[in-house]
């Protein structure tokens, strides 16, 4: 492989994970008001995952945005219909002509072979701690959560969302208030606990945060 084609394996954590889940049963949704990954979830909680945001370069040209996406769904497809275990998501950067890859474990060489089949794309491997599948079903499952009802302070608190951290380090849920959909003013420990003890080992960043909006209340 040439120089050109060199698949670098560097550690870092910059790209967009897994997709976000939202508690709405109103048909599709908007996307939910931003909760940021960037700031501590909870004062001195050693408990919620890095979970640091993915950053973007300019735009590139729609040739150059045709590359990188054949590089990224290459990637894909064979992290996902090959069932090559591993994948935890990806970002592409038209005007770097760049894919960077997160993955958990060493990369198998099927994956870096499809990787450098394009010369002019460069694909960056990242380190990640949990796959995209885990992540997913950690959200699954963290959407479930209900407050304690013998806990005064988590009445009529919902999660709002779920999302797979971009660094692939854990998820983020949001919590809102179930009557006004914004979000929670304070989110107390027994339904921080709740959602954690559901999401198990994959860890997770507790903040406020809006309920979704309908596509339908936002076009109407």
């Amino acid at each position: 492989m040439s120089a050109r084609a060199l698949i670098a394996l560097v550690a870092g954590s910059v790209l967009v994970g897994c997709g976000s889940i939202s508690a709405t049963s109103n048909g599709p949704i908007a996307p939910p008001s931003s909760v940021s990954a960037t700031s501590s979830g909870r004062v001195g909680d050693s408990a919620a995952p890095a979970c640091v945001t993915a950053s973007f370069g300019s735009p590139g040209s729609a040739a150059d945005q045709e590359k990188v996406d054949a590089v990224a769904d290459a990637v894909r497809g064979l992290a996902e219909h090959q069932k090559v275990d591993g994948f935890s998501g990806l970002r592409v950067d038209s005007g770097a002509l760049t894919v960077t890859v997160m993955w958990v474990g060493p990369v198998p060489p099927e994956l870096a072979q499809v990787a450098g089949a394009d010369h002019q794309v460069r694909v960056v491997f990242h380190s990640a701690e949990f796959t995209s599948a885990q992540m997913s079903a950690a959200q699954d499952r963290a959407m479930s959560a209900k407050p304690d009802s013998a806990d005064p302070a988590a009445a009529g608190l919902v999660v709002a969302s779920a999302q797979g951290c971009d660094d692939g380090s854990g998820i983020r849920v949001a919590v809102a208030r179930r009557d006004t959909g914004g979000p929670a003013a304070v989110i107390p420990d027994s339904f921080v606990t709740t959602i954690r003890a559901l999401a198990g080992n994959v860890p997770v960043l507790v903040k406020p945060g809006d309920m979704p909006v309908p596509l339908s209340a936002v076009s109407g």
